[in-house]
Order: C-alpha cells, then sequence, then structure tokens
C-alpha cells in the first residue's frame, strides 16, 4: 500500500502546471463608482521559458522567478486574490502567490490604490 501512494505521489508531483513557470504582469484597474484606482501584479501560469527575472527578493525573502508578458497557459484557471492587510505589502505573501501560479491558478496581488475623489 505505502509503495501505491509513493507511486502516486510522484505521479502527481509531474502534472503539468507543477512543471510550469510563472508569468507576471501590472494591470491598472479603476473602480468609477468609488473614484479609486487600483495597481496589481497578476501571476500565472506559463510555458514559457525566456529570460525569467528575480521578484519581490528582498533581505526577509529569497523572492521567486517569473517571465514578463508571457502568454498564459490555458484558459480556464482557478483565481486568486492576495489581501495583504494592514502594515503587509505583496512581497509579504508573493512565497504565496508564486506557488499557486505554479501549481496552475492566477493570482491577483494588489500592491497600489488611490482614491481620486
Amino acid at each position: 500500500m505505502l509503495k501505491k501512494s509513493i507511486f502516486l505521489s510522484l505521479l502527481l508531483s509531474f502534472h503539468a502546471a507543477a512543471l510550469s513557470q510563472i508569468g507576471i504582469e501590472t494591470k491598472t484597474f479603476t473602480d468609477n463608482s468609488r473614484k479609486r484606482t487600483f495597481s496589481a501584479y497578476i501571476l500565472y501560469p506559463t510555458n514559457e521559458t525566456n529570460n525569467p527575472k528575480t521578484f519581490a527578493q528582498n533581505a526577509a525573502f529569497w523572492g521567486f522567478e517569473a517571465i514578463e508578458k508571457s502568454s498564459i497557459s490555458s484558459k480556464k484557471l482557478p483565481l486568486y486574490i492576495m489581501v495583504h492587510g494592514t502594515s503587509g505589502n505583496w512581497r509579504n505573501l508573493s512565497w504565496l502567490a508564486s506557488k499557486l501560479a505554479k501549481e496552475g491558478a492566477i493570482v491577483i496581488s494588489v500592491y497600489q490604490w488611490q482614491c481620486n475623489t
């Protein structure tokens, strides 16, 4: 029984999403009804491998590699919106966001917002 579970775990670890790279883009969203804008990083799985750059690295975090403005690997993926809360920033949760994107999800992480009143 143990051998079967080890074999199954190995098989699942080679799923296509687990082998994907991370794509990253920035986008600004406008909320006209509340007169505010949000800027966010969008992380997603990609099959591209050219020119990865390191993001979110600092003294406390290793950061992650991603490919800017690459094509997304699938049209139907789960979506996660990262909310970091008070005194946080998108880098604090980038370890989770990058893991989710590498495993086959789209992740939106807001890094700036402003009211335009």
